[in-house]
């Protein structure tokens, strides 16, 4: 086994610190993840909304056609005291 010397040891060790990420290395990618964060957060906002405005026009699809079932039923009796059918 090779004697490690102090130079030798130095090296490895500036090699270590060298490929060894800095703190600005750091801080970018911190800020590009808190960015895609909000970019996720706003379009989970959207799909939300989107999905509340769906919602609301299927509840008026649903009244839309109990009333025209209504309808329906109402001229059906007409038709038959009419007897149109």
């Amino acid at each position: 086994m090779r004697k490690m010397t102090l130079d030798t040891l130095a090296r490895m060790v500036q090699k270590g610190f060298l490929e060894t990420a800095k703190q600005a290395d750091l801080l970018a990618l911190e800020k590009r993840v808190d960015n895609l964060e909000k970019q996720v957060e706003y379009g989970f906002a959207a799909v939300a909304e989107e999905f509340k405005n769906v919602r609301a026009q299927l509840k008026d699809i649903d009244i839309r056609a109990a009333d025209v079932l209504d309808l329906q039923l109402r001229m059906d009796n007409v038709e038959k005291r009419l007897k149109i059918q």
